[in-house]
């Protein structure tokens, strides 16, 4: 149940409102993340409003932390350098559609891994949770950052 419950956030996370009748509960469709990012260019994901990191930093931070957890999950040892994942700022339309749809597939990997990790243990379940936490975190700093460069 736990598994199921952690992934229901995370597609509301990532999508917002399920499309089944169980509602939504905190996210409609267009606030969601996936949608939030879809919205803007490159080019506006990529600006720096008042000197803070772009949306761009921000969309690739998410995926080396998220791909950090994932490994930890395989019981592999990743390599993470934090400041490093805010250092690329600027990125092309390849580069932004490219960690958009790596975001997806890693959200997919994180929700199959759910079903395999021992979520009655602290570790993997503080794990999973801070996931879930970070990518919220990070969702309203785009949205805020979103709000800035679309007026412009």
């Amino acid at each position: 149940m736990t598994s199921e419950a952690i992934a229901f956030l995370l597609t509301e996370i990532l999508y917002g409102t399920t499309t089944s009748n169980e509602g939504t509960t905190f996210l409609e469709g267009d606030q969601a993340l996936i949608a939030t990012l879809q919205s803007l260019t490159p080019e506006q994901a990529s600006q720096q409003p008042q000197n803070l990191d772009s949306i761009a930093a921000n969309l690739i931070h998410l995926n080396a932390y998220l791909g950090y957890t994932i490994a930890t999950f395989k019981q592999q040892e990743p390599a993470y350098d934090w400041p490093g994942t805010w250092a690329k700022q600027i990125i092309s339309e390849d580069e932004y559609n490219a960690e958009i749809q790596k975001l997806q597939t890693q959200a997919e990997q994180f929700t199959n891994l759910l079903n395999h990790v021992p979520l009655e243990q602290k570790w993997p379940l503080v794990e999973t949770i801070a996931n879930l936490c970070h990518l919220s975190y990070h969702l309203g700093a785009i949205r805020q950052l979103a709000r800035i460069v679309k007026h412009d």
